[in-house]
């Protein structure tokens, strides 16, 4: 029975199988001790398995130096990029720039994105026939921004955190939600979408028609400048921080955030896909409206 059983000289180092009289060298890696004769059968099982492991030592000892590598270029192009290569893209088109103004609107502050202070189409602004205020509104505290006037009604904050929707020809209280924080912006009104950003770091979006809240966030810090929406997207600042970020303007995600040089205390212009953002060092920022970046 024993005769039956093919033997062969094999190498513990190497795992390779030697033929009996081979000598007590191994043919494969030269070793003179580790030889022992084995059954081939076992040192085939031996040998497979030194194998085995031979290869997954290779693999860890190439990953140890390729992933460090590769960790170190994607550092490399994160920090060339300023952000990841693809900025989520916004859920809605809230504030889609490629539908013209209406004419005698104020959506937001300076009277729209661009920033240029000026309402679009023919106004009659003649004082003939005027000989009276013809409505006032008392707030319960100091309002130090402006109003949009959006649809024949005048949106409007007040520092004791109140915001206050009026009728534009009367005058009438239509709605009024309170948040108990201080509000010193001018409302951005997008698309039957009131956004304001209260100064603690609370943004929060009212139903025009209702004032019922429909979403609201906290920034990590205080916030100054009023808010901004074009193309989907909501432009605030978080101020302290020196932080220019776009949000989502049906959720509040986060899409991107941009870092500037300074303080940000005025809204951004958007011009041509791009945001337009002047810090208080009195450096002017143009970064690209989908991906912050530069340029």
């Amino acid at each position: 029975m024993e005769n039956e059983l093919n033997t062969v000289l094999y190498c513990r180092f190497c795992g390779n199988l030697n033929p009996e009289g081979s000598g007590l060298r191994c043919s494969q890696c030269g070793a003179y001790s580790g030889m022992e004769t084995v059954v081939e059968e076992e040192a085939r099982r031996r040998s497979r398995r030194i194998r085995l492991d031979f290869l997954r030592n290779r693999i860890t000892r190439i990953a140890i130096v390729v992933v460090p590598l590769l960790m170190l270029l994607v550092w490399v192009l994160w920090g060339y990029t300023g952000l990841p290569p693809d900025p989520p893209l916004p859920t809605t088109n809230i504030g889609d720039t490629s539908v013209a103004p209406v004419p005698g609107d104020w959506p937001q502050a300076r009277g729209g994105i661009t920033n240029t202070a000026a309402s679009v189409g023919d106004l009659d602004v003649s004082a003939e026939g005027v000989t009276d205020v013809a409505w006032r509104h008392v707030a319960g505290a100091p309002i130090v921004a402006a109003p949009a006037v959006v649809g024949g009604r005048v949106y409007v904050t007040a520092e004791d955190g109140t915001v206050t929707a009026l009728d534009e020809s009367s005058g009438e209280v239509v709605w009024q939600y309170e948040s108990g924080l201080t509000a010193t912006v001018t409302p951005a009104v997008v698309d039957d979408l009131v956004f304001v950003v209260f100064r603690p770091g609370v943004v929060s979006a009212l139903n025009a028609d209702t004032g019922d809240l429909v979403w609201s966030r906290r920034l990590q810090v205080a916030s100054l400048p009023s808010p901004t929406v074009a193309d989907g997207r909501l432009f605030v600042a978080e101020t302290d921080q020196n932080r220019l970020l776009a949000l989502d303007a049906a959720t509040g995600a986060d899409l991107w955030d941009y870092h500037l040089s300074d303080w940000l205390i005025a809204p951004p212009a958007i011009i041509d896909d791009k945001v337009i953002a002047t810090s208080n060092d009195a450096v002017i920022h143009i970064i690209d409206e989908a991906t912050a970046n530069v340029g």
